[in-house]
């Protein structure tokens, strides 16, 4: 029971900061792994230290968690490194290089002929957008009125549309069930044209997150209807861009 209750404390602090559900399970050996860096606070310290947001995800603001599962040698080194969970490539490659870096005090196992002291060990690494001075995560219509006025074409909405334009987006827009266990949120940027009948068209995905937020980002932008403009021919608007943000749902925030 002892074992069972310090194998679960490591199990939250390896979070770095949060709990997620894991997959992580310890093999029946004598001892739990030992961080060479001191005790399991430092271990959830040296993963947050050394984890770089990838630069490739800033304007996409992307947030989530990858597993990367791994065996300990009996030198303390983790070897067979995988990824359990993905989030995106940039970010399962970030989370290997960190694990890479863990390094475990060595086990000596007696009753083992075998060079491994621990398998399948799982950790959690996650990502968080870096905080800029000033800078504000949530959705609000500033998001979109800074989207909006800095492109070269005449907006199709005055200021007072793009609160009624986000509530219907944030209404239409459904979070991915495939991304769940990532505990994923960003923004995908789509781009589209404006018809003389109000329609989008031409829509493709600018700045993705990857496949699954990025289908649902192009679903809820063909739903988008805008009011007929008498003073164009046919495309009245070319290469219209609009952020679609991807939130976790209340109950998923409650569990974290």
């Amino acid at each position: 029971m002892l074992r069972l209750c310090l194998l679960y404390i490591f199990f939250l602090v390896s979070i770095v900061g949060k709990s997620q559900n894991s997959n992580m399970y310890f093999v029946n050996y004598a001892e739990l792994p030992q961080f060479c860096n001191g005790d399991i606070s430092e271990y959830a310290k040296f993963i947050r230290n050394n984890t770089k947001y990838p630069e490739s995800a800033k304007i996409s603001k992307i947030e989530g968690v990858v597993t990367v599962c791994f065996d300990i040698d009996t030198l303390g080194n983790t070897i067979n490194h995988r990824i359990e969970s993905s989030l995106r490539e940039d970010f399962d490659k970030e989370a290997l290089r960190v694990a890479k870096l863990l390094k475990f005090k060595p086990v000596n196992i007696s009753k083992s002929n075998s060079l491994i002291g621990f398998e399948n060990w799982s950790v959690p690494i996650r990502f968080r957008l870096p905080s800029l001075k000033g800078e504000n995560k949530k959705s609000t219509i500033k998001d979109w009125y800074d989207c909006i006025k800095n492109q070269s074409e005449v907006s199709p909405f005055v200021k007072e549309d793009i609160a009624h334009l986000t509530k219907f987006i944030n209404k239409n827009t459904v979070y991915p069930e495939s991304a769940r266990g990532n505990k994923i949120e960003g923004i995908v940027f789509v781009e589209f044209g404006i018809d003389s009948l109000g329609n989008t068209i031409n829509h493709r995905v600018k700045y993705g997150i990857r496949q699954d937020f990025d289908k649902e980002a192009l679903r809820v932008a063909k739903l988008l209807k805008f009011k007929p403009v008498k003073s164009c021919d046919s495309i009245c608007i070319n290469n219209y861009l609009v952020p679609i943000r991807f939130k976790m749902p209340k109950k998923m925030r409650k569990r974290m």
